[in-house]
């Protein structure tokens, strides 16, 4: 079974002014493909608007579907012809690989994160599906589109397919959190590492980065910054 982490690279600027403090560059995918073959067997499936040359070759690129819509963009992750087949973790480039990603694998349940700091409030750091899963959310992406889930003002007020999550998935059966079925194994890195980065156990396998502080500020040297190489 093909099992690629699927990701995604843009070019912010088809979106307009205020998305550059968001934008990720190839280097961050070619670091995330390289922490991907050292924790597993798997691919880096990665969502791109067009041809990015600067990517490593090993890279799987899909192709988003225009229009290009800010955040609802990331919702392509469910595309029927990007799931078929595959079973998917879905990381923000923003995270950190630190251990085997292959028992993942054989998780039954849909899996996703925790809002950080809050329990039953689903979070987008992490997401583990396969094509059935998903096929229910690209329905109900279809039927409501993503303009009545935006954002808290203070906090920008954007459309986010997070909160079409938060909307949708406590009515959805077959999901389960990452912490009631990997404890302690898929945690975000301001909650999960004690805003320490060298504070890592041995069994943690992804840190994300659901806060301001992300890989490339958080302090070298760094047993996490050890990882994002």
């Amino acid at each position: 079974m093909f099992q690629p982490a699927p990701g995604a690279i843009f070019d912010y600027s088809k979106w307009g002014e205020g998305y550059e403090d968001f934008a990720y560059d190839a280097t961050w995918c070619n670091k995330m493909y390289r922490a991907v073959k050292r924790n597993s067997d798997a691919d880096l499936l990665m969502l791109v608007d067009q041809d990015y040359p600067e990517l490593d070759a090993g890279i799987v690129t899909v192709k988003l579907a225009p229009p290009y819509h800010s955040w609802e963009d990331i919702m392509q992750v469910w595309r029927p012809d990007v799931v078929e087949g595959r079973k998917l973790l879905y990381l923000g480039l923003d995270s950190f690989i630190t251990g085997d990603l292959t028992p993942m694998w054989e998780v039954k349940d849909a899996l996703v994160t925790s809002y950080p700091g809050y329990s039953g409030l689903m979070h987008n750091g992490a997401m583990l599906y396969g094509p059935e899963f998903a096929g229910k959310l690209w329905a109900l992406y279809r039927e409501q589109g993503l303009h009545g889930h935006r954002m808290h003002p203070e906090s920008g007020g954007y459309v986010t397919e997070m909160r079409f999550l938060q909307s949708n998935l406590p009515g959805m059966p077959g999901w389960r959190y990452f912490d009631n079925e990997m404890p302690g194994q898929v945690v975000d890195y301001e909650h999960g590492c004690g805003a320490n980065p060298d504070n890592l156990a041995a069994h943690v396998r992804v840190v994300y980065c659901a806060g301001p502080l992300k890989n490339h500020v958080i302090p070298e040297p760094s047993a996490l910054r050890s990882h994002w190489v």
